[in-house]
């Protein structure tokens, strides 16, 4: 187990002597040579690696990978000399991830292929040759196939490619052609190998060369193999290592046998044993594997030699010892895997915590291992972070920061430089970091939030169990724990790419994101500029934050950073090509476009001529130019499937599943075996680790859903990939298609059918063009469960998470509709499991997934998914109650002819619940799915006394007089967050036209004695601030539409008076008197003194500013004696009637101005949807214009006819015009306080407590005493018609236009 301080080092993001990470691979790597042991491999390949997948698979949740690079292989994939290369690196990485055994040897009688190194030092090379000239040798060959690479340091000889000689020799559609090339190079390659060993003994007997420069030349690739998979390994070989050694007797009697040379190494042309190769084989099995090996692992079997070689079908004895073998090898693997298993789970922690935190620490090491420069930008990042660790009383918040840069500007690499550059100076401070996308839980902003408050508790020893599960309170305890870190234990958190979170739970909106954070709390985000729009978004919701730009690097500083990434693999440029590098670099120097320049420059030979067009100047153009590379390599079918699973997965691939796509394509596989017949239709696997071995950089490995996937880490290749290879709809279907195949099981235990090409039938003389084969690809069940194993006898239940979240998406994606609904959306027992191994909401994830693809909404689809969200809080707290919810809601709609797969579901869930519930529905008896109620939103226990939509409709909010509010998802119905700390019932709320705040408020009435004004982070839940100072009225409180200020009405007492400035007296003057006064004054003058007046008037009327320093309200922090409990004392004097406009920043909290000239109570108020203008109405039987720039008032409305209180108000939507109640609704203009037209129904008149106008503005209608609906012509005012409401004595009536202006929907 790590130790206990390795371990707090990983939580604290220490990033020297980094433990090792957990596996969840277990990976063998197989040797042998490629002719004597290939009934074993083709057994192991048909009948024993099935069976070892399901084991690990279903046991341990492990994958099970061999890697086999002679199985399947042909010549043609020799062409590059680089198969020795690839297995040395392929046993490293078996040896570095493999869970119990690594390397599996089979040695049998035949020493195996003894190639020369396909790259030479000059200096050795050199030798060769002089000696070879000395003995009169001819080096003709030599100087055709070697080449001087003076690029290499030091300087190397290169084997060329074949074909690039002869090159017939990798196309067998020419097939005389092909063959004579084949021969052209085998004679070739003995006469060099020939004089290589002939050399190389000498220079060795002359000690010019070193014992192991010249084994070099001598040994094979399988004892090359052993050497490194268990002769060079140190210790615990017994728990990694098995060999496994056959003699077939009487052979070296038949070597004249045509089959014989398979199994036994003979002279080049003769009938006679090679000895040389006998001697090295000797020395290898019988001596030095057995010193290394203990008995216990090595497997001895001794056979008769037959004229067919090995050949179980027709020899009993064969067939024996090849059953014995298997039996010896499967149960041999079992028990190293049980006991690797157990070791493992010993030597690293299995913790999750653990683990993730020290996934993201070791990618940040690898990133750092090629940082270059980048001093300017790094400089601002250290001095924030080192602010942070600083306690500086002056000090008390500051806000996150910011990088930013154009995809592949390298601020990945930034974030990381940065992480180890914290881990290493502030040794004071914690460091958490995430490279967003890079494991599963740092994929989705929930998983993300979740992760990261659990290293926090594991950090300051805090409760883990207190961390809620749904996501906005997620939100809301990630808020409060960042607040309370200790100020002696400082914090810093680094969350890379926010881009690359999923766009679920809102995560681009950045609400999740701590406005403020304590001064010894430093928060680094980056960020692409125009994904998602993030950039944008981070502006707007952290305006004040400081912003770091990651720009291209200068053309220099790139060339020196290429120059030293050469170096660092002792390669440089010519001159030529350097001046090809420099001026690309001229027109490109981002990072991510450079290191692409490397990966072609590192393969560049100094006798190579470089020009322009082997360099493009863009990433997306040198991508696909890499691409193109890896094509003409390795084949265009088989590079162009591979990536296309790979970039068609929504989460990324195991490459196990890869090969097991790849087995099941037969697009793939007639190309790869069009020239020959494999004993078992699957892909050879050194074809994906070559191609692998080229892109390797740029792909990613993480783990998901219980399996380490692989997907590509940049943005840019999935882009460029997806238009390179799935911009055909019908190759995306097709792609979508196999995938869903596989996730289904379809081919898992049967055979698939094929069609050989008419070549192919004349080629290997098959009787029928008809064929068909066992893929050997796993079953997939929805849990897994060993032979014998029952779910419910096993500690713990396994499920298939990876087809869970895999096959509804290609399903989908594939148009194979009819069957998503019969395995996925309308089959309970998938509905079911899915529900108890993951979340309601991961199950409805998958139904809006489908709903948004669809080009036709599924009505069958829409219908399960809607009863399921109607149903939430019910199957939330038993999964098992979906039985009954479907039963209950949708057995009428199962009962139509229309919805057969509905019918099924219902069926299997009727079946469900009779064994399970002694009471169940037998048709439709509760609220109904897809009828008029959506969702029921449970919650509250007392009455629903106000609601508000969020502009974007992703939330609801609800007051209640329960004295809470609770926010709602729309979507899924489920709540977000419960608020508290009113403590009288919610009066109203309202939400900001950005969606990020939620204001609620309790003033109630004139006895109103408690009436805070709460401000609320809407996503997150956090309360933001509390606006003080409102005193007494009924005036609802507004925003303005920049989000700026909060306004609303009040009449002026107690603690509020104390805080304002004194008041301007206002005239004591008899406004009807004056009114009428006017009116008959107006009739007798001519228009210039009309005019003149009305300026004058007006004049009089705009009131300065108020520009006094107002006093902050006193915070006692105690709500339940807020502003409203203090008693006046002065209610009789000057003051009593003092009302006033209030005004709060939204940034502070604080009154920022007020604005009063109203006698009587404030009723109503509104803001234009420019927020430069507020409107007031009073029951002073004036309305009020006030200027939102100097907060004073521009104009004064009056009511003309009969001197009422003015009431409610509604602004038509250019802002010209209001519709003010008073004695009859009037229309009035904002400009000149005229009124335009006097609204009346010619039958009756009412009093009207609701106006709507349609959006369109040509309509407006009123709700009124009487419980009518009232239409009235905004341009002439005209009455047009009633709704008449059924009972006259509620006023219940309410009418809400749709948005086109076309209907309207009334509540009577």
């Amino acid at each position: 187990m790590a130790t206990d301080e390795a371990i707090r080092n990983v939580f604290a993001g220490r990033t020297d002597h980094l433990p090792a990470q957990r596996s969840q691979i277990v990976r063998i790597f197989t040797s042998s040579t490629f002719t004597d042991t290939a009934n074993e491999r083709n057994t192991l390949m048909r009948d024993i690696y099935p069976k070892l997948k399901n084991y690990c698979r279903n046991r341990y949740g492990l994958e099970f990978q061999v890697v086999d690079m002679r199985w399947g292989v042909r010549d043609e994939a020799t062409d590059d000399h680089m198969t020795s290369a690839l297995c040395m690196a392929e046993i490293k990485a078996c040896q570095r991830v493999s869970i119990g055994p690594n390397f599996v040897t089979f040695l049998g009688q035949k020493y195996g292929y003894r190639p020369f190194p396909p790259k030479i030092p000059a200096t050795i090379f050199d030798k060769v040759i002089q000696l070879l000239t000395e003995h009169e040798k001819s080096t003709e060959t030599f100087k055709q196939w070697f080449l001087l690479d003076d690029n290499a340091s030091p300087s190397m000889y290169n084997l060329q490619p074949i074909s690039s000689i002869l090159k017939y020799y990798t196309d067998p559609s020419q097939a005389e052609l092909h063959k004579a090339d084949k021969a052209k190079w085998w004679d070739a390659f003995n006469e060099m190998q020939l004089q290589f060993r002939y050399a190389a003994k000498r220079l060795l007997e002359k000690q010019q060369l070193k014992k192991e420069e010249a084994m070099k030349f001598l040994i094979s690739v399988t004892h090359e193999e052993v050497i490194n998979g268990i002769l060079n390994v140190s210790k615990d070989i017994d728990q990694h290592c098995i060999g496994f050694v056959r003699k077939i007797s009487n052979l070296q009697s038949d070597l004249s046998n045509k089959n014989a040379p398979s199994f036994i190494d003979v002279e080049w042309g003769k009938a006679e044993v090679d000895t040389e190769a006998q001697d090295l084989l000797t020395d290898l099995r019988d001596i030095k594997l057995r010193e290394k090996l203990p008995t216990s692992r090595i497997f001895e079997s001794s056979i008769d030699w037959s004229s067919e070689g090995v050949d179980p079908e027709n020899n009993q004895a064969h067939k024996k010892y090849i059953d014995e073998f298997c039996d010896h090898f499967y149960t041999t693997m079992v028990s190293m895997i049980d006991d690797g298993v157990a070791k493992s789970n010993q030597a690293t922690s299995t913790d999750e915590v653990y683990q993730e935190a020290l996934s993201h620490l070791h990618f940040c090491v690898k990133q750092c291992r090629s940082f270059h420069g980048r001093r300017d930008i790094l400089q601002p990042i250290e001095d924030y972070m080192t602010r942070s660790c600083q306690q500086s009383s002056d000090h008390h918040e500051q806000l996150p920061l910011i990088i930013h840069g154009v995809s592949g500007s390298g601020k990945t690499s930034v974030m990381a430089k940065c992480t180890q550059w914290a881990s290493q100076k502030l040794t004071d401070a914690n460091v958490i970091v995430r490279f967003l996308g890079t494991t599963p839980n740092s994929s989705s902003i929930a998983k993300v939030i979740y992760s990261v408050c659990q290293q926090i508790c594991r950090i300051y020893n805090k409760d883990e169990t207190q961390i809620p599960d749904g996501y906005s309170q997620l939100v809301a305890y990630f808020s409060m724990q960042i607040q309370n870190i200790p100020a002696d234990q400082p914090l810093i958190l680094i969350l890379d790419s926010l881009d690359q979170l999923l766009p679920v739970d809102g995560a681009h909106r950045m609400q999740w994101i701590p406005v403020r954070l304590p001064a010894h709390v430093a928060m680094i985000l980056s960020t692409l500029p125009d994904e998602y729009d993030c950039l944008a978004t981070l502006k707007q919701v952290l305006p004040l934050a400081s912003y770091v730009e990651v720009t291209p690097l200068p053309v220099d500083v790139g060339m020196q950073i290429i120059d030293d990434w050469l170096s660092s693999i002792s390669r440089t440029v010519s001159q030529q090509q350097r001046q090809v590098i420099t001026a690309a670099a001229k027109e490109c120097s981002l990072p991510l476009y450079l290191k692409l320049t490397f990966d072609q420059a590192r393969r560049w030979y100094s006798y190579l001529t470089v020009t322009p067009d082997d360099l493009p100047t863009t990433i997306p153009t040198i991508i696909s130019l890499l691409l193109e590379k890896l094509e003409r390599q390795h084949g265009k079918m088989l590079v162009t499937r591979a990536l296309s699973y790979i970039t068609a997965s929504p989460s990324g691939v195991a490459e196990s599943e890869l090969e097991d796509l790849l087995s099941c394509d037969d697009v793939v596989l007639q190309d790869v075996y069009q020239y020959w017949l494999p004993p078992v239709r699957r892909i050879p696997p050194l074809l994906w680790t070559r191609i692998r071995s080229e892109i390797d950089e740029y792909l990613v490995e993480r783990e998901t859903d219980n399996n380490r996937v692989i997907y590509w880490y940049h943005r840019q290749f999935i882009e460029v990939a997806g238009a390179r290879y799935l911009s055909n709809q019908d190759t995306v279907r097709e792609i979508h298609s196999l995938c869903a195949d596989y996730y289904l099981g379809t081919w898992a235990n049967r055979e698939k059918p094929f069609k050989y090409t008419s070549k192919q039938v004349s080629m290997f003389k098959l009787d029928s063009e008809d064929g068909k084969a066992d893929r050997k690809v796993p079953n997939q069940p929805l849990i897994f469960e060993l032979e014998g194993d029952s779910q419910y006898q096993s500690d713990q239940i396994r499920y298939n998470l990876r087809k869970m979240n895999e096959l509804p998406y290609h399903l989908i994606q594939a148009c194979r509709i009819d069957e998503s609904k019969e395995y996925v959306y309308c089959s309970f027992h998938w509905l079911l499991t899915k529900l108890k191994a993951t979340s309601i909401q991961e199950l409805l994830g998958d139904f809006t997934m489908a709903l948004e693809a669809l080009p036709q909404e599924d009505p069958e689809i829409k219908l399960v998914y809607q009863a399921i969200r109607l149903s939430a809080s019910t199957v939330m707290t038993d999964p098992r109650n979906l039985a009954v919810e479907l039963v209950g809601q949708l057995s009428d709609q199962a009962a139509s002819n229309d919805y057969p797969y509905l019918a099924k579901l219902i069926q299997q869930a009727a079946q469900y619940g009779a064994k399970n519930y002694p009471l169940m529905p037998v048709r439709s008896c509760l609220n109904v799915a897809g009828e008029t109620l959506m969702a029921t939103l449970e919650g509250h226990t007392e009455k629903v006394t106000a609601l508000a939509i969020s502009h974007n409709g992703l939330f609801l909010a609800s007051g209640s007089e329960d004295k809470t509010v609770k926010i709602w998802n729309i979507a899924s119905g489920n709540l977000m967050h419960t608020l508290t700390g009113h403590h009288e019932y919610i009066y109203g709320l309202t939400i900001s036209a950005d969606d990020r705040m939620l204001v609620s408020y309790t003033y109630i009435w004139e006895y109103g004695k408690k009436s805070p004004i709460i401000v609320w982070n809407l996503e997150s839940g956090d309360r933001l601030m509390t606006l003080r100072g409102h005193t007494k009225g009924s005036c609802p409180l507004v925003l303005t539409n920049n989000c700026k200020y909060a306004l609303s009405g009040c009449r002026v007492k107690g603690r509020l008076r104390k805080c304002l400035p004194p008041r301007k007296k206002l005239p004591e003057t008899d406004d009807e008197e004056e009114d009428d006064e006017e009116e008959e004054e107006e009739e007798d003058e001519d228009d210039d003194s009309k005019k003149a007046k009305k300026a004058e008037k007006n004049t009089d009327e705009q009131e300065p500013a108020h520009n006094y320093v107002l006093k902050d309200i006193e915070d006692d922090g105690d709500d339940s004696a807020d502003d409203g409990e203090e008693v006046d004392s002065d209610d009789d004097d000057e003051n009593c009637n003092w009302y006033a406009v209030l005004v709060w920043s939204l940034e502070n909290g604080k009154i920022h101005r007020y604005m009063d000239g109203h006698t009587d109570e404030i009723s109503s108020i509104i803001v234009d949807s420019k927020s430069t203008f507020a409107l007031t109405s009073s029951r002073d039987r004036t309305a009020r214009v006030w200027d939102l720039n100097s907060f004073s008032c521009s104009r004064i409305i009056k009511e003309y006819n009969g001197g009422c209180p003015m009431l409610d108000l509604a602004l038509t939507p250019d802002n010209s015009k209001a519709f003010i109640e008073g004695l009859w609704l009037g229309l009035y203009e904002i400009e000149t306080g005229k009124q335009l037209h006097k609204m009346e129904d010619p039958q009756s008149s009412s009093s009207v407590y609701m106006t709507e106008i349609s959006p369109d503005g040509s309509l407006i209608a009123t709700s009124t005493v009487g419980n009518d609906i009232k239409f009235f012509d905004v341009e002439t005012g005209d009455f047009l018609f009633r709704i008449e409401g059924d009972d006259r004595n509620y006023r219940l009536g309410m009418a809400y236009f749709t948005a086109d202006s076309k209907y309207v929907v009334a509540s009577l």
